[in-house]
């Protein structure tokens, strides 16, 4: 099984989870901030369940799913950034955030093949 603490993208979704939660644990927009985290905290999820698994198959699902985590919550920036919820400053640190992490879960993805 595969440590998946030490897998970069892990610890990147992890970070930006855990500035999120401090940034917005004020929000008064739950549903907003909820969502935005969620999707966040996702993507370790998935790739901390990707370790446990043992094919190829079941790996690269995971990994496909984590992407797609990673798609959700550049959107929730953007309609964060958009409804005043984010500024502008926070939301383009975040936004680069993301944008590094779904590289590095690509990457991850295409050393699969």
């Amino acid at each position: 099984m595969q440590n998946f603490k030490s897998l970069k993208a892990y610890q990147s979704a992890f970070d930006l989870g855990r500035l999120i939660h401090s940034d917005l644990k004020d929000c008064k927009n739950y549903r907003l901030r909820d969502q935005l985290f969620g999707s966040t905290t996702s993507i370790c999820a998935n790739l901390a369940e990707m370790a446990a698994f043992e094919t190829k198959a079941q790996k690269e699902h995971k990994i496909r799913i984590a992407i797609g985590e990673a798609n959700e919550t550049e959107f929730w920036l953007d309609f964060c950034s958009k409804t005043g919820v984010l500024d502008t400053t926070k939301h383009q640190i975040y936004s680069e955030k993301i944008i590094e992490t779904r590289k590095m879960l690509i990457g991850l993805l295409k050393s699969m093949k």
